[in-house]
């Protein structure tokens, strides 16, 4: 449609420069993997060009299906390019004051939409070192009150957000220190946190309909 084209950017707008077509499908790969470890079955990205399209909608929902949180001020049916920036940015800003404590202004919301290939590298690598460490979390004090199963949205996860914060060492050196006097991250998420229900769901209802339009435009273009 000539909306989700104005939206949408095609293959041959869509930046490339700045990676090997290699790394490009590393990313891919490694994405795919993410959205598994997070528990959203989407269909899997097929390219690079895709992930640049639907790369705010699959951030957002990676971001909410990981700490099964739905973040407070996301547009869920956004419209236009500013709405899909602002839900890129939206994450953004929570992973930098809310989780890492660190700087993150060499990556925007602008950056992500516009499928600039560095700005969703290092957004793809950073949610990794953290589900690498969180879910890692999560899934020990999970198994240590007798869960079977490694994600169950119906379980109270506040026990896990008490137990201390994601450290900018943690992500970056793939280790996690369990030291508590570290930060928690559990009055942060509560104040990010819109609703927990149904996060992974709503997370493939997302995706599946951003792969939907792209591939609308495609057929259209």
């Amino acid at each position: 449609s000539d909306s989700n084209s104005k939206i949408m950017q095609s293959d041959s707008e869509l930046s490339g420069g700045g990676l090997e077509l290699s790394e490009e499908n590393v990313i891919v790969a490694n994405t795919n993997e993410l959205l598994q470890a997070v528990g959203i079955y989407a269909k899997p990205i097929s390219s690079f060009q895709e992930l640049q399209r639907i790369a705010s909608s699959m951030f957002v929902a990676v971001f909410e299906a990981m700490f099964d949180i739905r973040l407070k001020g996301i547009i869920r049916e956004p419209g236009s390019r500013s709405d899909y920036v602002h839900n890129a940015q939206m994450v953004i800003d929570a992973l930098s004051k809310s989780i890492l404590k660190m700087n993150l202004v060499h990556i925007t919301g602008d950056l992500i939409v516009d499928g600039d290939p560095i700005g969703i590298k290092n957004m793809v690598d950073i949610l990794i070192g953290i589900s690498e460490v969180w879910l890692k979390r999560r899934w020990g004090a999970e198994s240590a009150e007798g869960q079977e199963q490694p994600r169950d949205h119906s379980v109270d996860d506040q026990r896990v957000l008490n137990s201390g914060g994601i450290t900018h060492d943690d992500v970056f050196s793939g280790t996690h220190s369990s030291d508590p006097s570290i930060y928690s991250m559990a009055s942060d998420l509560a104040e990010l946190q819109h609703t927990r229900k149904d996060a992974s769901t709503m997370a493939e209802k997302d995706l599946g309909a951003e792969a939907a339009a792209a591939e609308d435009v495609e057929g259209g273009g």
